[in-house]
């Protein structure tokens, strides 16, 4: 039975290319740790959904007042005074 030893591969480390031996030896220690179906799984998992796409921030100043109130900001500009509706 072969033993399985802790993963401890510094790969991002900066100044050092990534070997094939590292990524080889990578792969065992996962597929040893997890199981090859589910490494398998997991790869075809990521390969179908593609890369999600970074969503956008909304800037605070284009929601409109309700979804302002609901998240609990401010009113975007205050009312006009009560003399000034009055005119």
């Amino acid at each position: 039975m072969q033993t399985t030893r802790p993963l401890a591969l510094p790969l991002d480390t900066p100044g050092r290319s990534v070997q094939l031996n590292d990524l080889t030896t990578a792969m065992e220690a996962i597929i040893g740790r997890h199981g090859s179906r589910r490494v398998l799984l997991a790869a075809l998992g990521v390969l179908l959904t593609g890369r999600k796409r970074k969503l956008r921030q909304i800037p605070a100043a284009e929601l409109s007042a309700h979804l302002r109130r609901d998240i609990g900001l401010g009113p975007a500009q205050t009312a006009p005074p009560l003399v000034e509706l009055m005119r």
